[in-house]
């Protein structure tokens, strides 16, 4: 792997004030992770949080443990760029990548990455040559407050399976073995005094780093999502910051008189709602938005069908938008089955037949809900079937189906007005068997056991949350023809378009009995 380092000296504040002679005794950081959605109204009093902790502790190193530039609806729209001036106005001063950060593939990150003015780190994700991916560092030296601190950055294993687009021949090397190599320069070669590592894997891997490589310092961690301070190894703290800039960590190391060992730890969780609104950051956010605004009018798909999307119909019957998605949905992954529940869909209207926008579709979709794959026994299948019609099946949790028939009858007791139920496969139809299993498409909300489908909670994900999709990017990536198609936005376009009009691809998505009602 070839070294690539960034050495910097960081003794002052971002405006320059000398540190506060009180704060001479401790390295303090300022640690976020995993903060993508700018709408939810945390970002500006986070903005805000950030600066007043900066006012109180103005030599603190700001550190972001990744996911940033993806998912969210601005996300899908921009492809992350929208979250360039968020990270240079939060005065980040070091970075690593999360997986998400390659959502839209290492040439778009490249872009992103270096439109930022703070360095990204990530020490262990490499091609076939050996290379770092996205032109990472694989390490940085700095001297603050007079202590030489050494920072490298992780990815967790599980990378690879969920990270749809990173280049097929990446390698993310073994995190223990990373972390021995990389530590024993940085404390040999470098003489560094501390070594902080920043990762993007689960909880459980920063443990098992911790407990193979007993160079570490200190752990800033991302990838979970949960605020989290675990002392598991009573030596090294591990720090993982929430998400959406909810909250952030001031995080403080106090130091011998030798600035070489590591006294004390303390962590404060700072609630940016407890804060009001910066400014400038909310001029940003409204920037993004007028952008938005602009691009979301853009004509995405021409409709020869009016679609049905009133909520009295869809959450009691097969509808023709409901069969759209499903078909969507199942050929983007390929699977077995696809199933979308009905209260997703929110506009409550009848749409007609002609050019949908991307507004439209977000008018549609507006959760942002995000699509997994479960693998499904046939016996779960049919309990999760008969909750979709049962009595509470108007709140919402009645499903469309592709590659899916269902004979229902209202009449019987519930959990047994399932009559039958059959799966097509290869233009046969076959009835659905308990014993055997299918790779089931669902939102996120329902393979966790929400609206009553309890069933779906105990199978295992072929495709999960981190490597999914949402609803309105999956749509984007199937009918934007700006853009890129993707291998699976083809998929999915091939399967519902039915010709190009005006450059427009056009749908008309019909009824076939799907769902049948005795």
């Amino acid at each position: 792997m070839g070294v690539d380092a960034w050495l910097c000296e960081s003794s002052s504040s971002h405006d320059g004030t000398n540190v506060d002679s009180a704060d001479t005794d401790k390295v303090t950081f300022l640690h976020f992770n995993d903060a993508y959605n700018i709408g939810n109204n945390h970002l500006p009093r986070f903005a805000h949080a950030l600066k007043r902790a900066r006012d109180k502790y103005p030599s603190a190193l700001t550190v972001f443990s990744g996911d940033a530039f993806s998912p969210s609806v601005e996300a899908a729209v921009l492809k992350g760029r929208h979250m360039v001036p968020v990270l240079n106005e939060l005065q980040v001063d070091i970075a690593c990548y999360g997986n998400h950060d390659f959502d839209f593939g290492e040439e778009v990150l490249l872009e992103l990455k270096r439109a930022c003015n703070f360095p990204w780190l990530m020490s262990n994700v490499v091609d076939s040559t050996g290379r770092l991916l996205a032109d990472a560092k694989e390490y940085m030296v700095v001297t603050h407050q007079g202590c030489k601190l050494g920072f490298f950055a992780l990815a967790g294993t599980d990378w690879s399976s969920n990270c749809q687009h990173l280049p097929p021949d990446v390698r993310i090397v073994d995190p223990v073995v990373t972390a021995q190599r990389v530590c024993r320069l940085l404390r040999d070669e470098y003489r560094v005094d501390l070594v902080i590592a920043l990762t993007h894997m689960r909880l459980l891997e920063d443990r098992t780093v911790v407990a193979g490589c007993k160079d570490i310092d200190l752990i800033l961690g991302g990838h979970d999502h949960e605020y989290m301070i675990d002392t598991t190894d009573k030596c090294v703290t591990i720090v993982k910051s929430g998400s959406d800039f909810c909250e952030l960590s001031l995080v403080g190391l106090k130091l011998d008189s030798e600035m070489i060992c590591i006294l004390d730890v303390s962590v404060e969780r700072i609630h940016s709602m407890s804060h009001p609104k910066d400014e400038s950051m909310q001029a940003i956010i409204a920037t993004i938005q007028k952008e938005m605004n602009a691009i979301t009018d853009r004509e995405l798909l021409y409709c020869d069908v009016e679609l049905e999307c009133r909520s009295v119909v869809g959450r009691t019957m097969e509808t023709n938008m409901g069969n759209f998605l499903a078909d969507i949905l199942r050929a983007y992954y390929s699977c077995d089955i696809a199933v979308v529940n009905s209260g997703s869909i929110r506009c409550n209207k009848i749409i007609h037949n002609g050019k949908l926008t991307v507004q439209d579709v977000f008018g549609i979709l507006p959760f942002g809900n995000i699509f997994v794959v479960k693998r499904i026994s046939g016996r779960d299948l049919l309990t999760a079937l008969e909750n979709s019609v049962g009595d509470s099946r108007m709140d919402g949790r009645f499903l469309q189906l592709s590659g899916l028939q269902i004979i229902v009858d209202l009449s019987r007791p519930e959990e047994q007005r399932i009559v039958s139920a059959f799966y097509y496969t290869d233009g046969l139809r076959e009835p659905v068997d308990p014993s055997k299993e299918y790779d089931v498409a669902m939102v996120n909300f329902i393979a966790d056991g929400y609206d009553g489908y309890d069933a779906f909670c105990k199978s295992d994900h072929v495709i999960g949350p981190e490597a999914g999709i949402t609803e309105t990017a999956m749509l984007i990536e199937t009918f934007d023809v700006s853009g890129d198609f993707s291998e699976r936005g083809a998929r999915a376009r091939n399967k519902v378009v039915i010709e190009y009009r005006d450059g427009l691809p056009v749908v008309a998505p019909t009824l076939d009995n799907r769902i049948v009602f005795t």
